[in-house]
């Protein structure tokens, strides 16, 4: 019987391959930069400086123009359509091989060695009572940081797939701890409104990493520090950046659009360059061998 299970996965996954490699073509085309200071709204040509430039404050593309509504309906529209193909596919897993991709992905992960690296993020954090927000928080089983919060803390916990119904079974009972549904690239949240932002395994997922970036500086209070741990690509020439490479379509595909191809820590050092954040007084790389093949990992912090 096994042997039958794994011939129908070896008849499906080429054709999968050929799917994935044709969506995230075409769902991952970034968006060309308009001209900074410069952009076209409702056929109006707008200049910075301009009343209406100002007023609408928007995200400019080259072709298309966003404000924070329009990007929210975006980004839930692709996460949808995300999450609808990731659920077709675990269907099939779980009809051949007894359970979801993503959750035996999952429990190959050394648990002993990411919770170290998350407790290394959270003692990050500054003493005191805080508010704290976390990106992509996870739901039911996934929430994994929750358990590592100091006294003191009231958090805030975002996740796009927050439900009504959500469960929280690793929440100590004594965290102040409110879910919110959201995305990172569009925070419901006002200006100046965290002490902290903790973001673990996030930049990896989200659909426009430097907007994310922007999202979180901007609900940061001055001086706030903003926590990350992430797997970045892993140097060229290597034998492992060639295997992220090659998997990396079907890694996507399958783990809630995890990219192995990104490069979180020149993000976070571009968002630095461009005065988003005053400094980044933390920022360490390491090997976290059992993750394959999301070994190379950064942790570390930067203050808004």
């Amino acid at each position: 019987m096994r042997c039958r299970r794994w011939r129908l996965c070896l008849l499906i996954l080429p054709a999968l391959w050929i799917k994935v490699c044709r969506h995230r073509a075409f769902a991952l085309t970034p968006h060309k930069a308009a001209a900074p200071g410069s952009g076209t709204y409702a056929g109006q040509s707008l200049k910075a400086g301009d009343a209406a430039w100002e007023g609408l404050q928007l995200n400019l593309t080259t072709d298309r123009v966003f404000s924070q509504r329009d990007l929210q309906r975006e980004v839930e529209d692709s996460m949808a359509s995300r999450l609808l193909a990731r659920d077709a596919f675990d269907r099939v897993m779980v009809t051949v091989h007894g359970r979801s991709t993503y959750q035996s992905i999952l429990d190959g992960v050394d648990p002993p060695r990411l919770m170290a690296a998350r407790r290394e993020m959270l003692s990050f954090l500054p003493s005191g009572p805080l508010r704290v927000l976390e990106v992509g928080v996870g739901v039911e089983t996934w929430a994994s940081n929750l358990p590592l919060y100091p006294p003191g803390v009231s958090l805030v916990g975002l996740d796009p797939e927050v439900s009504a119904d959500a469960t929280w079974p690793k929440k100590p009972r004594g965290l102040d701890f409110q879910a919110v549904r959201g995305w990172a690239e569009a925070l419901p949240f006002a200006d100046n409104s965290f002490d902290a932002v903790v973001a673990s395994l996030v930049l990896c997922s989200v659909r426009e990493p430097d907007t994310a970036l922007r999202e979180i500086a901007r609900v940061l209070k001055p001086g706030g520090r903003y926590l990350f741990l992430e797997h970045i690509r892993a140097p060229t020439g290597s034998a492992l950046r060639w295997q992220q490479e090659v998997l990396h379509p079907l890694h996507a595909f399958c783990c809630n659009g995890c990219r192995l191809t990104r490069q979180q820590d020149r993000s976070i050092l571009r968002a630095h360059s461009e005065q988003l954040f005053t400094a980044v007084p933390v920022l360490k790389h390491y090997l976290c061998h059992g993750d394959w093949p999301c070994t190379t990992q950064i942790v570390g912090y930067a203050v808004a």
